[in-house]
């Protein structure tokens, strides 16, 4: 007897249901399993709720923040809060990523990176406007993300405006300076600006340079040139 053929897209609409559905199952082997998870039952079904619905985000990622809040005895409303906003906050990230050229566990770090970004004070669209300008594939996307964290960094000293970072962290990405190095550029910032320049200037002369493939080295030495201070 001949075989039906189901049409090939409800296959993948079951297929995608049935995935949204199943729980996350890292998520309850720590809930159902861990004894440190005993205290956290009140939480799981939000938890797997939130999981559920995020079904392309790394579940490891996600058990480590348990076993974070669980060891710092976090009270079970309270972690279930934390995952929940995680989630979201990773769940916003993911895409801007590129996952097809990023192996998973890659990804994973990529995205954790991310979140602890986001947590830093970071902005989604400062992440984004960095990775936009990288090349493809996980280096990348590192580069964008230690430009990020810089940015970070010095806002947390100085009044770095908006559109300054946003061009010193495209400079970078972009640049040759090794990631490594970026945040050597907290010393450069920090020493000029004791000399009397503005932040605003400082980042200007640092980004042209930077855009123009300067090394750190060039950097200080076009800063010396264009304001006639050793």
């Amino acid at each position: 007897m001949r075989r039906v053929a189901r049409p090939r897209s409800l296959v993948c609409a079951l297929f995608i249901l049935f995935a949204a559905a199943a729980p996350a199952q890292e998520l309850a082997a720590w809930f159902d399993g861990a004894p440190e998870a005993a205290p956290y039952a009140a939480a799981r079904e939000r938890v797997l709720k939130a999981a559920a619905a995020a079904p392309d985000l790394p579940e490891g990622l996600l058990v480590e923040r348990l076993v974070e809040g669980a060891r710092k005895r976090v009270p079970p409303d309270r972690l279930a809060a934390a995952l929940e906003a995680e989630i979201a906050r990773l769940a916003d990230l993911s895409p801007l990523f590129d996952r097809a050229k990023t192996d998973p566990e890659a990804f994973r770090e990529l995205l954790a990176e991310g979140g602890l970004l986001l947590r830093a004070g970071a902005s989604r669209a400062e992440i984004a406007s960095a990775l936009a300008v990288a090349s493809p594939g996980e280096e990348g996307s590192r580069r964008a993300l230690a430009a990020v964290s810089l940015l970070v960094a010095l806002r947390a000293r100085f009044d770095l405006g908006a559109a300054e970072g946003s061009r010193l962290a495209a400079a970078l990405v972009r640049g040759a300076v090794p990631r490594d190095k970026f945040q050597n550029l907290l010393s450069v910032f920090a020493r000029w600006k004791a000399q009397g320049l503005s932040v605003a200037r400082v980042s200007a002369v640092v980004a042209e340079a930077l855009e123009a493939g300067a090394s750190l080295e060039r950097v200080e030495r076009e800063l010396q040139r264009r304001t006639g201070k050793p």
